[in-house]
């Protein structure tokens, strides 16, 4: 099958039932113009286009998604972070429900339960030039109204010369909703030098 676009990472595919799901950007990524929008397209089990939703967050390119059985959660970025809610009940007809803008965007997504979402990235702050990152941040969305996404809240972790190899890669992540916690390492780069520890979270 061909579809318009390119994909962020593993998590913009999903297979679901019958169902093969995938979000894309199309456009130029280094380019931040209207030739930029995003999409995500329903294949079936022969790979045949049975539905799609497609030219949402014009000029902003997808930084994380999340499917969550019927359900996708979306984050694009260019100055602010909007999750999109994309209802997939109907395979035929994905239907954006909500959109939350909140500053800076997440670059990974991990399903807490059924009505929330963790999301981890980078704060970001306007210079009064460009929009640049100001430290990594967590948050917790509140998806239990798929119209009206909510931000329940926001923990700063650490100013903007620290890092985590969890925005790149999902498997730096140590969760366990048993014991409650969850935890990734953070490398942090100083005049003195670099070192790294581990954040954990209650």
């Amino acid at each position: 099958a061909n579809i318009d676009g390119h994909i962020n990472n593993q998590f913009s595919m999903d297979e679901n039932g019958e169902y093969f799901r995938i979000a894309t950007t199309t456009g130029s990524s280094w380019m931040t113009d209207e030739s930029m929008s995003n999409n995500l397209y329903v294949l079936n089990n022969e790979l045949e286009l049975v539905g799609k939703v497609t030219g949402f967050a014009v000029e902003e390119r997808i930084y994380s998604v999340r499917y969550v059985e019927s359900k996708a959660y979306v984050v694009t970025f260019k100055q602010t972070d909007p999750l999109f809610v994309i209802d997939l009940s109907e395979p035929t007809n994905p239907t954006v429900k909500g959109e939350l803008k909140i500053p800076g965007y997440s670059s990974y997504l991990h399903p807490y339960d059924e009505t929330h979402i963790i999301g981890i990235g980078y704060n970001t702050k306007d210079n009064g030039t460009n929009i640049i990152t100001n430290g990594l941040k967590m948050v917790m969305f509140d998806v239990s109204d798929l119209t009206k996404p909510k931000e329940l809240f926001k923990v700063v972790i650490a100013d903007r010369n620290t890092t985590s190899e969890l925005i790149y890669n999902h498997k730096a992540l140590l969760y366990s909703k048993e014991k409650n916690i969850i935890a990734f390492p953070l490398n942090t780069y100083t005049r003195n030098g670099n070192y790294t520890r581990a954040a954990i979270y209650d």
